[in-house]
């Protein structure tokens, strides 16, 4: 009798875990599908105004590690671009004023602390394990917002890529 409580209950427990597992990923699930349509809703805000190519893109990936994979981290990426345009610093000025109606908290200018070629980075830490950016990045052939959000990840919730 004492076997079969204890079978009970180990098992209890095991389905226990399983349904909070199953909700933390319901939970971090929703978590992106709001960051990711916070950041698309930003970008079409900026391409109603000042129209351009918009893209997006959601992505997963495993760190690599020797002989397997290691943790799993998801993406969602949107993004417009503009060629050569003198509207340039219009269209950075309005977006810089779009971002006062992100609800990702307050930002961080980390523009000399990026590598590559960004003109501008604003760090928006979210209360979880996602960080969400705020990019601006220009060449001789013109220039693009970027707005993404990035961070661990329980599932695979977008498609794999290899980096």
């Amino acid at each position: 009798m004492a076997f079969v409580l204890l079978v009970g209950v180990v098992t209890y427990k095991v389905l226990q875990d399983d349904q909070k597992h199953n909700k933390a990923i319901q939970d971090e699930r929703a978590l992106y599908a709001k960051l990711d349509s916070q950041a698309q809703n930003y970008i079409q805000a900026i391409n109603s105004k000042y129209p351009g190519k918009v893209t997006h893109k959601d992505s997963c990936s495993y760190t690599s590690t020797e002989g397997g994979r290691g943790a799993l981290g998801c993406e969602v990426d949107s993004q417009i671009e503009f060629g050569v345009t003198t509207d340039k610093q219009l269209i950075i000025n309005y977006a810089d004023d779009l971002q006062e109606n992100l609800q990702w908290g307050k930002g961080e200018n980390i523009t000399s602390n990026t590598t590559g070629s960004a003109d501008k980075t604003m760090l928006y830490l979210g209360d979880k394990k996602q960080s969400c950016t705020i990019s601006f990045y220009s060449d001789t052939k013109g220039f693009l917002v970027d707005a993404s959000c990035s961070g661990g990840a329980l599932a695979e919730y977008y498609p794999v890529v290899s980096d």
